[in-house]
């Protein structure tokens, strides 16, 4: 059942009519369309690397500190407290952000990590050191 669903996905040498024509499946031909799909779904995402993600979420907290923060000190009323109490909400969750990027990178980027080791572990410490500065002092 999932063949029929992901074979219109596939981009094909072979036509999509031609495997639906015969009375047998050929193995092969399956295996190899699917092998070429994820092949170029590959190619595609040589912009999702390590570094894009990390990048993503320091632009995310970087408009989660700066920008919502003076949204809400001109859109509020008694609008100098919001943004201090947004900000001192919004902190944890960055942290924590950090320490999952970093923990997910080891087990899916073993190339990066074997590369870019230190960077991997100077975030993982750093968010460690103070998130149990943070809950158990």
């Amino acid at each position: 059942m999932w063949l029929i669903l992901i074979l219109p996905l596939m981009p094909s040498s072979i036509p999509i009519v031609e495997l639906q024509q015969k009375k047998k499946w050929n193995k092969a031909i399956i295996t190899e369309e699917l092998c070429l799909f994820i092949k170029r779904m590959r190619i595609d995402r040589k912009s999702i690397t390590v570094w894009n993600i990390y990048l993503f979420w320091t632009g995310l907290t970087g408009i989660s500190i700066i920008l919502i923060p003076l949204i809400l000190g001109a859109t509020t009323s008694g609008g100098e407290q919001k943004p201090l109490i947004w900000i001192s909400i919004v902190v944890t969750p960055i942290i924590w952000g950090y320490l999952i990027i970093s923990i997910l990178t080891s087990f899916l980027s073993r190339k990066w990590i074997q590369e870019y080791w230190y960077v991997n572990l100077g975030v993982l410490v750093l968010t460690v050191w103070i998130l149990f500065n943070y809950y158990f002092e």
